[in-house]
């Protein structure tokens, strides 16, 4: 496509140039010239501004490259992470399920303690009660027999 246009256009100078003396000729030489060192320089400069950017893509396509691996460790590290955490709430819920346990039994020994307690206490409070009966029971008869001693004092020696 592009030899077509080349060659049309060549073609449109050649007519051009039949018709044209030498001086503009000449002229015409000296214009195509300068349009083609313009445009030579402006491929020049698009050439070395696509070097850059070639160049820039390279290094942006490293820093990509270096991203993707820093994202990757990052996940990893993330997963990793994320499984301590798991373990660490399952070991937590354990402990507190133990604790559970262990207020539970705790819950039920206080309440064998105050059992026992109040039993002790009832058996304490009947045993005063038993004592203080045996005590009284014992002034009772030791008054009866101060009395039998001094109504009869032969019957304290039978006693005996």
């Amino acid at each position: 496509m592009t030899e077509m246009k080349s060659a049309k256009r060549l073609t449109h100078s050649c007519s051009r140039a039949q018709d044209l003396d030498d001086d503009d000729l000449q002229e015409e030489i000296e214009e195509l010239q300068l349009k083609l060192r313009v445009t030579e320089a402006h491929r020049d400069d698009l050439l070395s501004v696509n070097s850059a950017k070639m160049e820039e893509i390279v290094g942006l396509e490293a820093v990509i490259d270096r991203e993707k691996q820093y994202r990757q460790e990052l996940n990893g590290k993330i997963r990793h992470a994320n499984h301590m955490l798991q373990i660490s709430e399952e070991n937590l819920e354990s402990a507190n399920n133990r604790i559970d346990i262990h207020l539970k039994a705790i819950e039920s020994a206080k309440a064998n303690n105050n059992k026992l307690r109040d039993k002790l206490y009832d058996t304490e409070n009947r045993l005063n009660d038993e004592m203080n009966k045996l005590e009284v029971s014992e002034r009772s008869e030791r008054a009866l027999m101060k009395t039998r001693i001094q109504t009869n004092p032969l019957a304290s020696l039978i006693s005996l």
